[in-house]
């Protein structure tokens, strides 16, 4: 049902009013339910699991993170805790600050220039990196910048 839906929207309002991640997230709207989509590079879908050093309250934890988990989910596993509200990467509770290493920054919603410094979403983002150091950062610290860049 939820694919002719999504078939419908595009036959309506033609094929490239909507990426395919925008009509999953529509299907997903009107099925109700918690299911969850994600974009990912093919690089991280496969290798060895890499090292993330996870700072969080002045505590510091070095973890394993599997090659296409999240750092949310990646914390979890390892009875972390970090915020979170939404798990889709609108809320930005779950904003991090990426002190060294890279990461895929997935289907977040962050402003271009937050993601310039260094931030990303823990429930979004998965390591491309060895050896990354993420700190937990309050919500507010970067909540302000996301709303007044997006007011512009």
């Amino acid at each position: 049902m939820h694919l002719l839906v999504a078939l419908f929207l595009v036959l309506q309002l033609g094929a490239f009013a909507f990426s395919p991640v925008s009509l999953l997230r529509g299907v997903q709207g009107r099925r109700g339910t918690g299911d969850h989509f994600e974009r990912r590079a093919v690089s991280s879908l496969f290798g060895e699991p890499r090292t993330m050093q996870i700072e969080v309250a002045d505590a510091i934890y070095e973890i394993d993170v599997e090659p296409n988990q999240t750092v949310l989910d990646a914390a979890e596993e390892n009875e972390i805790e970090i915020p979170y509200d939404c798990r889709l990467g609108t809320c930005l509770r779950c904003t991090v600050k990426v002190e060294e290493g890279k990461v895929d920054q997935g289907d977040g919603t962050l402003d271009q220039s937050l993601v310039d410094q260094g931030y990303a979403l823990a429930c979004q983002c998965t390591l491309l990196s060895d050896n990354v150091l993420i700190k937990v950062v309050p919500e507010d610290e970067v909540i302000d910048q996301q709303f007044s860049e997006m007011s512009k």
